[in-house]
């Protein structure tokens, strides 16, 4: 899952990134608000991870450009502002989740999955460890290089395998079995 972090201190933002690389999750990093739209604006994320107090453009306003423009980013809001009417204004201005910091790391990973699991969230239910991409609805396996449309069998083996639920494909087509119980690797269970 592809990730913008818009964040301006530079601890937070080193120690939010590499929470984040430690959950397979690829992360691009930007430390002002004008550089959050225009990256938003010409890439594709899954998620947006946003502080209210930037640079050259506030938080708010990358928000609402975003919106004006019709992006369907999912966007959380990170900050330290906690008044309950700040909130509400992110909320309003389109936000889809805001969490206040300090925070645990645990909590931002379940508050990305909740928001995208959110139906309209504008992103596709998507699995990625930051190199394989694999869009659900479509049975869609993407690298950097390659597209493929995968068959419905290779499909559900493909999901089992990658959410950690067999040791291997082959060996899942050829028993015919799910072995459920395997222990999950720490970047599949991040994604899943």
């Amino acid at each position: 899952m592809r990730v913008l972090l818009i964040e301006d201190d530079k601890m937070v933002g080193a120690a939010v990134e590499q929470a984040l690389r430690d959950a397979a999750y690829a992360v691009d990093w930007v430390t002002d608000g004008e550089t959050a739209i225009h990256v938003a604006e010409s890439e594709a994320y899954e998620v947006a991870l946003l502080d209210l107090g930037l640079p050259l453009a506030d938080g708010r306003e990358v928000l609402r450009r975003l919106r004006a423009l019709g992006r369907k980013l999912p966007v959380i809001i990170v900050t330290a502002r906690d008044g309950v009417d700040d909130r509400i204004d992110g909320l309003d201005l389109g936000a889809d989740d805001y969490l206040v910091k300090p925070f645990e790391i645990r909590e931002l990973l379940a508050r990305m999955r909740a928001v995208l699991r959110r139906e309209g969230s504008g992103s596709p239910a998507l699995l990625s460890n930051g190199m394989l991409h694999w869009i659900l609805q479509r049975a869609k396996l993407r690298s950097t290089a390659r597209h493929r449309c995968l068959p419905p069998a290779s499909s559900r083996c493909f999901r089992r395998c990658w959410r950690g639920r067999v040791r291997s494909c082959r060996a899942a087509r050829l028993s015919g079995k799910s072995t459920a119980g395997t222990r999950k690797s720490r970047a599949m269970r991040s994604n899943s």
